[in-house]
């Protein structure tokens, strides 16, 4: 029963990880088509790189709590 509660409270902590790296994307993609200038574009654009790079993570966490 403990195990369960455990793995429980770390989904939920994950789940609320993706969740922010999810707004921290939508809000660095809107700056990324608000900017004119090049240079911030690329900043941005790289910001977005590393913001994919943690979720694909999460998503590798997840995918091994999903049962065969």
């Amino acid at each position: 029963m403990g195990a369960s509660r455990k793995l429980q409270g770390e989904i939920d902590r994950v789940l609320k990880k993706v969740q922010e790296g999810v707004d921290v994307f939508d809000s660095i993609w809107n700056k990324v088509y608000d900017t004119d200038n090049a240079n911030q574009k690329e900043k941005f654009e790289a910001d977005l790189k590393k913001e994919i790079k943690k979720l694909q993570r999460y998503r590798d966490q997840i995918k091994t709590w999903i049962p065969v």
